[in-house]
């Protein structure tokens, strides 16, 4: 049974200027001038921050046309910094690159479990693959993290 369940935070400004979490990753529309292409969670304190001595954690994504490679980082720093280790190998959920998207994304909640007594973890969003510099169209097309829940 899992002790905790707690969701993973994006924080980005608002259009008025002000600070905010957000569950999900951000969303390209025309008139989103601040758009995220790779983007990382706030840090969240995980099992080993609490003292749970299983190390286990289940960390579900839950996507909508979702086209880019999510990463696990972990720390097992009690005051951390941007020092995290890279702990996931995840699967491209979209191999295309380049200009060309040739399928939808994927859509859907899966779940990766990870062991380790970290002390905090993050979840990332890359999408370089695709392009360090992506066009209108490979920004509509890329979808979204539409939520990360972890259980410890």
């Amino acid at each position: 049974m899992a002790l905790r369940s707690k969701d993973f935070l994006f924080r980005r400004k608002t259009k008025d200027g002000s600070w905010q979490d957000f569950p999900e990753s951000d969303s390209w529309y025309p008139a989103n001038l601040d758009y995220h292409w790779n983007e990382q969670t706030l840090p969240l304190a995980s099992g080993g921050y609490y003292g749970c001595t299983t190390g286990l954690h289940t960390i579900s994504f839950t996507l909508r046309n979702f086209i880019g490679r999510i990463y696990v980082l972990a720390t097992l720093a009690s005051n951390p910094t941007d020092d995290y280790l890279e702990f996931t190998d995840m699967v491209i959920l979209n191999p295309n690159g380049g200009d060309l998207i040739r399928q939808q994304g994927t859509t859907g909640t899966f779940a990766e479990t990870v062991t380790g007594n970290f002390t905090y973890l993050k979840v990332g969003i890359d999408r370089d693959y695709i392009s360090k510099y992506p066009s209108d169209v490979q920004k509509s097309l890329a979808g979204k993290l539409e939520q990360i829940l972890i259980n410890y």
